[in-house]
């Protein structure tokens, strides 16, 4: 993606996961629910974490990719390679940068990436945070509980 703001190692690897989850629910491009499920995925935890500060339930965590993605295929190397991102998803990536901002942070971490998709109230990674009760307000409110590398 041109254009595409600092990010963390963690954030490039949410970005990662999302194109191979892309690629194994045989996408044509990585969309806001790809972008939701890799952030799930990523080690560091950080957006999970905030999540959780901001009152979701680790179930309902659990059950999201479930909700959003048709199985997945087994993984395969290079899944998803070379898929471009929707307009929904450079957005939210683009909107993680005001978020970093916000935050006085100099990359967008993973918890910035997710307050990036909720700026999208209509997309259905948003739709399903909203679900579960999670709000870009609340995300915000939660503060960072530190940084990821």
């Amino acid at each position: 993606m041109n254009g595409l703001p600092v990010l963390t190692d963690a954030s490039r690897r949410t970005l990662a996961l999302a194109m191979t989850t892309a690629g194994r629910a045989s996408a044509a491009t990585i969309a806001p629910e790809h972008l939701l499920v890799g952030l799930l995925l990523e080690p560091t935890q950080d957006a999970y974490a905030a999540l959780v500060r901001a009152g979701a339930l680790p179930n309902q965590l659990a059950e999201l990719p479930r909700r959003l993605m048709p199985p997945l295929a087994a993984p395969e190397p290079g899944a998803g390679a070379g898929l471009a991102y929707t307009p929904r998803t450079k957005q939210a990536i683009l909107a993680a940068a005001s978020e970093a901002r916000l935050d006085g942070a100099d990359a967008a971490a993973p918890r910035h990436l997710l307050r990036g998709l909720l700026q999208d109230a209509a997309s259905p990674a948003a739709l399903a945070l909203h679900g579960i009760g999670v709000t870009l307000d609340a995300l915000r409110n939660a503060g960072s509980g530190g940084s990821a590398p």
